[in-house]
């Protein structure tokens, strides 16, 4: 059976939390500090950091990517989107982990996987389902790392720029 979001109600209660995108600016900094705290990375910021807590998308187009696969035999426990995701969770056996959206904008303080309700809202992309995830799971503090605006010599992400 697969698990969901809703055992990680608050089970990072009064903890910082960050969240590695894949914003061009994650190239440029050292994140060795944050391997002693709550990380949640989302989609391509895997590369970043492959030792964070969690892993976090919305977005069914992830499974196509070589960092997919490579996530498979990693540590890291996997929060997927139901509806869009929930057919790769065998690749990540008890680590997989489900949540769901609800139309609009709510931001719940707990998680219930059977009641639309406490569902997390829709977002555009999977940093905002971090957001909300990071706040479920009742971190105090949220830091969002390589959430760029812009791109950088016409690069979106980090990963294609040289090291």
């Amino acid at each position: 059976m697969t698990r969901n979001l809703e055992e990680f109600n608050g089970k990072h209660s009064n903890q910082v939390c960050f969240i590695i995108c894949p914003g061009t600016s994650v190239g440029y900094q050292d994140l060795e500090p944050l391997k002693n705290h709550v990380t949640i990375v989302v989609n391509s910021g895997y590369l970043a950091a492959p030792w964070a807590t969690y892993f976090v998308s919305d977005d069914w187009s992830v499974a196509k990517f070589s960092y997919f696969a490579e996530l498979a035999n990693s540590n890291i426990t996997v929060l997927l989107y139901e509806n869009k995701l929930s057919n790769t969770a065998h690749l990540f056996g008890d680590r997989a982990v489900l949540f769901r959206h609800c139309k609009g904008i709510n931001i719940p303080d707990v998680y219930e996987h059977k009641n639309p309700k406490n569902h997390i809202g829709e977002t555009r992309n999977s940093i905002g389902s971090g957001i909300m995830i990071a706040r479920i799971m009742g971190c105090s503090e949220v830091v969002l790392i390589g959430v760029d605006g812009n791109r950088q010599f016409g690069y979106r992400y980090f990963w294609q720029l040289s090291p």
